[in-house]
Formats: C-alpha cells, sequence, structure tokens
C-alpha cells in the first residue's frame, strides 16, 4: 500500500474489536462497516472528531490547488467517502482514485455568462475577475462570428443576446468557476455565491439604499439565465434564456467605468485570499444580505455580525456585551479623528448592541427602520474608510489593525 494512502487510513480507529456493540456516535461522527455477514457485526471503523480534521487537512494537501474554489462540504465528502471505500477494498493501493476526481475532465475551470436585468452601463467593463458587456457587445464578440459553433448553439445564443430582440439587460461574465462534473449543481452553487458577492461588492459603493437592494433583486431574477463558457469564451452548455422582465423595477442601476476603476481595491476584494481582506469581503457580504432582509430585527442581527466579522479577533465570544464595547471602540476609533464624532459613534453602536441584546434574548425589540439605515449608513462608511486604512497601511491581519488602534488610544 502507498505509504500517502496508509497515513491516510492511520486516521481511522477499528472500535469494533474493543467493543462490537457500543456504537460511540458521539465520539465518531463518522464511521463505516467493512463486512457483515450471517447476523455477524461487521467490522466497524470510525473518525474522532478530531481525526477527521486531520485526515481532510492531510488528503487536502495532496490534492490539486483548484480544489480550494470548491464548496467543503463536497470536497470533504469525497474525501470521507475515498477513506471508507480504501479500508474496505484491497484492491485500492494508492491515493490515485482520490485525486482523478478532482483533476480533468471532472473539474475544469469555466466561465459563467449571466443576463442582468435593469442595469445600465456606459461601456463594456472587464476585471480579473468578472466582465460586464452591453448585450450588444457581448453579441458581436461572442456569438455572431464565433466559428465552429454548432447551429442550435447558434440560434439560441443569438436568441439570447441580440442586443435586436432585447436591449435592458447587460450581460455579466463571471471568471474561473469551478465545474464539478459528479456533482453539476456545484457550479451553479458557487455561482450564485459569487452573484452574491458581486452584489455585495458593487452594493456597498453606491450611495442610496435603493440600489444594492435593487442590484440583489436583479440578480435573483437573472439565475435561470446561466450559460457556461470555457476561458477562451467558447460556448459549452446552454440554459434557461432568464425570466422576462421584470415591469415592477423601473429605476436601473448605473454602473459606469468609473465607478469601477475608482473602487479597483475594493473590486479586488472578490479575488485576493489575503486573510484580512478575506474578513472585509465576509463583512460586506453580510452587510448586504441585511439589507435584503424584510424585517428589522433580522436586519439589526446580520449588520452587528458585519461588524463582528470585520473586527473580531476571536470565532468565539462568551461575552456578548464586552464584545459590542470593544467592537464599538475600535471601529470609533478607525473611522473617525474627532472625538465628539468618536463618541457619538461609539455611543451609537454600544446601544445597537442592547438592541441586539432584547432580540437574541427575546426575539423582538423596540426598533424602527430609521435606526437600522442610520447604522447600516455608519457600518458602510466605515467599512469603505477601513478599507482605505487596509490599503493605505497594507496591513495583512488583525492585530496589525488593534496596534494601530491602541497608538491612536495614547497619542
Amino acid at each position: 500500500m502507498d505509504k500517502k494512502l496508509q497515513k491516510l487510513l492511520g486516521y481511522l480507529t477499528n472500535f469494533t474489536t474493543k467493543n462490537p456493540f457500543d456504537r460511540d456516535f458521539t465520539k465518531y461522527p463518522h464511521y463505516n462497516v467493512r463486512f457483515a455477514r450471517n447476523n455477524i457485526p461487521g467490522v466497524q471503523v470510525g473518525l474522532t472528531a478530531n481525526d477527521y480534521k486531520n485526515a481532510i487537512k492531510f488528503a487536502r494537501n495532496l490534492l490539486p490547488k483548484i480544489v480550494n474554489k470548491l464548496p467543503d462540504k463536497i470536497v470533504n465528502e469525497e474525501i470521507t467517502t475515498f477513506m471508507f471505500s480504501a479500508f474496505k477494498n484491497p484492491h485500492i493501493k494508492d491515493m490515485s482514485g482520490l485525486v482523478g476526481k478532482f483533476t480533468a475532465p471532472n473539474l475544469q475551470i469555466q466561465n459563467a455568462v449571466i443576463k442582468l436585468y435593469n442595469i445600465n452601463i456606459d461601456i463594456s467593463i472587464d476585471t480579473d475577475t468578472f466582465s460586464l458587456y452591453t448585450s450588444q457587445d457581448f453579441y458581436e464578440k461572442f456569438v455572431k462570428n464565433v466559428n465552429g459553433l454548432p447551429s442550435h448553439f447558434k440560434k439560441t445564443f443569438t436568441y439570447i443576446f441580440d442586443n435586436s430582440k432585447n436591449n435592458i439587460f447587460v450581460v455579466l461574465v463571471l471568471k474561473n468557476i469551478p465545474v464539478y462534473e459528479p456533482k453539476p449543481e456545484v457550479a451553479l452553487n458557487i455561482i450564485k455565491n459569487r452573484m452574491n458577492d458581486f452584489c455585495a461588492v458593487l452594493g456597498i459603493m453606491f450611495q442610496t439604499y435603493y440600489q444594492p437592494i435593487h442590484l440583489g433583486n436583479y440578480i435573483k431574477e437573472s439565475l435561470e439565465a446561466v450559460c457556461l463558457f470555457d476561458k477562451r469564451m467558447t460556448p459549452l452548455k446552454l440554459s434557461d434564456i432568464g425570466r422576462p422582465y421584470n415591469p415592477f423595477y423601473h429605476e436601473p442601476v448605473e454602473i459606469t467605468k468609473k465607478d469601477i476603476e475608482t473602487n479597483k481595491f475594493i473590486i479586488n476584494l472578490l479575488s485576493d485570499n489575503d486573510n484580512l481582506l478575506n474578513k472585509t469581503l465576509l463583512s460586506i457580504r453580510w452587510l448586504n444580505k441585511s439589507i435584503l432582509s424584510e424585517n428589522d430585527e433580522d436586519r439589526i442581527l446580520q449588520a452587528t455580525i458585519s461588524l463582528e466579522t470585520l473586527l473580531s479577533r476571536h470565532q468565539k465570544s462568551d461575552n456578548a456585551a464586552g464584545l459590542g464595547v470593544s467592537l464599538a471602540e475600535t471601529f470609533a476609533f478607525l473611522t473617525e479623528s474627532d472625538l465628539q464624532k468618536r463618541l457619538y459613534v461609539f455611543k451609537f453602536l454600544k446601544n445597537i448592541y442592547n438592541i441586539r441584546s432584547e432580540i437574541v434574548h427575546s426575539g423582538q425589540a423596540a426598533i424602527t427602520t430609521d435606526v437600522y439605515y442610520h447604522f447600516y449608513d455608519i457600518l458602510k462608511d466605515g467599512i469603505l474608510k477601513i478599507i482605505d486604512l487596509i490599503q493605505a497601511n497594507k496591513w495583512k491581519n488583525i492585530d496589525e489593525i488593534y496596534k494601530y488602534v491602541e497608538q491612536l488610544k495614547f497619542q
């Protein structure tokens, strides 16, 4: 047996031989049976929670880096299934069966092409992570004169993207989407997540509430119109042509090339794997979720998650009240230089955490929509200021932010 496979299977524990009838599923959340005949209990093997983490980490280090673009749930399930299969089947001698699942043609990088309704752009826009085309530009560049395109593809794509048929949408290209053929639904889930991040990042750049709200709604309306193209933008798979224009939305969201260029650092959050910038993207994601929620209690809770995601140093806290004071103070120092403004932000955020506590413990609180929108404004403007500080000071982790705040306190 290959040494790598031997090490992977070494994380399994044979606990049947120790106590055949006592299956401690709490201790062994992952378990399997090697054989079971004639009513004789089979050989039970299990993975403790700690061994599971170590096994997953070991196996993932042997897989192509592209695997990191897939949802953890999918990858971890495949690793666990392979481990138990290798334990049961003596003909499996190495890791090739697992590695092969995550190499071409099973796993490929493609581009997702989506129609977005009710968005206006002044000119086609291209970035490292996405492109926005006018419908006419996209049709002329990628459909009209593509050689060798099957006739049924040509006919369908012409119907979808020909500007003469419909000029009320733009075409969004999300780049480098991992498509995992054993589970095709993975690509759509990844596309949805990318769309949400795209919406969140653009939404924070807008000055009015309605724009991110409408942008989020337009994206929900467009998810049925997804087509896959390869990295050279040759069509691969067709989909539904998307929902028809919804006349309920009257004011389109305006996105200009200047918007994108001015906010290039924010746009780069979509592709940067830096730990601190990833925290920032998660924070923006939660802030965007809050404004798309339908009641004020959910909005407040999700907006406080946004703040905690941005500035918390630890994943867990047993003292929510103390955490609220600490975050309010840190946020105030980072976002305001005037003493009176700092005190105002500090006191306002402390009050928000009192409201949060009421919601958590009683399920409701006496709040108004205006309070949430003011909280949203403070958070959005503050996140933008913190992004500027991260960019200017080239911070890489949260500890550098807190070191900066300590220096401000003792100036």
